[in-house]
């Protein structure tokens, strides 16, 4: 992710219809969008991609973060496709087996999420990729997968 996506992440994250997904729910502006991927960049620990149709447009984000080096250890999330045409042709699914491919390349042993109990399509997907449930906390399922 760029500076130069930031107009279309800004838009895709106050659709309501995505944020209602999310946990975090302040609305996103292009300076706090920026101030956050600075930080994001510097961290060493907060990973952060676009997703990209074939002609290279962006269609949605995928993160990384939290990730602790030393436990192989990281939480996946920030998973959205923004674009209303490229939904449900399988671009979160590619881009979900693309990070874990890549966490298990740089060493890390688990990846864990948390994602919103009604929000039933991407616990579908969660769960035919690999991860179990490992907890439930305040209308959300916590999900592991084991990268070994």
């Amino acid at each position: 992710m760029e500076a130069r996506h930031t107009q279309a992440v800004v838009r895709w994250r106050n659709e309501p219809e995505i944020a209602r997904w999310f946990l975090t729910k302040h609305v996103f502006t292009a300076e706090g969008h920026l101030r956050w991927l600075e930080q994001a960049q510097q961290s060493g620990t907060d990973f952060n991609w676009v997703i990209e149709g074939p002609d290279g447009a962006p269609l949605g984000t995928i993160g990384l973060y939290d990730v602790d080096w030393q436990a192989g250890r990281a939480e996946i999330g920030r998973i959205l496709v923004g674009e209303m045409s490229a939904r449900g042709l399988g671009h979160a699914r590619q881009a979900v087996e693309a990070i874990l491919s890549a966490a298990r390349d740089a060493g890390l042993r688990e990846v864990h999420l948390v994602v919103k109990d009604e929000n039933i399509g991407a616990s579908k997907l969660y769960r035919s990729v690999g991860f179990t449930v490992s907890g439930h906390e305040d209308g959300s399922t916590l999900m592991a997968h084991d990268l070994n």
